[in-house]
């Protein structure tokens, strides 16, 4: 009965032992999981991704291709006539520079303000007057109130040695007097008492000076208005700051 007791015993012993083996294989089963998860946690967190996204916008101009020069050791010879070079400008010789000076202080002069007009000429310079201002209408006589105009005018050209035109001219209204046939006879007439006041009067030389008429024939403004025909009513003096040879 003993023996077959602690045979019992044994059998029974023999068969639970292989959960002592299944116990040890369960916990190291979870001794590894367990230190997989602390590596798990203890793994740093993975940088943010950073996504681009395209913006629309312009394109940048392409920069622009530098010049290129080239180096030409030889001259280039060019065919034809040579280029035509300008010349250089002539400075004012004294006389013109005298005429200038003088001219421009008689327009400036106070007492003649508004009454005569200085402008160049192929000859030198015009100055030009009014006939309003020197004569009556249809009349070649100069006026009383135009003496001192005229007085001025002499003492300003004696002190230049160049030659003198006094040129009359009017508008194309027909001469309504019997003094002069045409506007060329009237113009005529008042060139030439202005220019026995500056010889008679003034003691310019005769030698210097000339008259010429125009009639309507060289205007200045148009003849169709009153302000348009009072301008072309004038008496231009032309100086050159030389005299002419004959």
């Amino acid at each position: 009965m003993i023996r077959r007791s602690i045979g019992r015993r044994n059998a029974e012993g023999d068969a639970q032992r292989w959960t002592v083996s299944y116990s040890d294989f369960v916990t190291l089963l979870l001794a590894f999981f367990a230190s997989l998860y602390s590596l798990e946690v203890q793994k740093p967190d993975p940088p943010p991704v950073v996504v681009e996204v395209e913006v629309d916008r312009e394109p940048e101009p392409e920069p622009e291709p530098e010049p290129v020069i080239l180096a030409c050791d030889e001259p280039i010879g060019f065919s034809g006539p040579p280029m035509p070079q300008r010349d250089p400008p002539t400075p004012p010789t004294p006389e013109e520079l005298q005429l200038d000076e003088i001219v421009r202080a008689l327009v400036r002069d106070p007492a003649l303000e508004g009454r005569i007009q200085l402008d160049p000429d192929p000859r030198g310079v015009r100055l030009s007057l009014g006939t309003s201002v020197l004569f009556k209408p249809g009349k070649d006589k100069v006026l009383e109130s135009a003496h001192e105009t005229i007085a001025k005018l002499g003492q300003a050209l004696g002190k230049l040695d160049g030659s003198i035109t006094i040129e009359g001219h009017t508008d194309n209204l027909p001469v309504l007097t019997w003094a002069f046939r045409s506007n060329w006879e009237l113009s005529s007439a008042r060139a030439t008492e202005v220019l026995l006041q500056l010889v008679e009067v003034h003691g310019i030389d005769p030698a210097r000076l000339s008259a010429a008429g125009y009639g309507q024939y060289r205007p200045i403004a148009t003849n169709e208005t009153r302000e348009g025909r009072a301008l072309n009513r004038r008496i231009d003096v032309v100086v050159a700051p030389t005299r002419q040879s004959p």
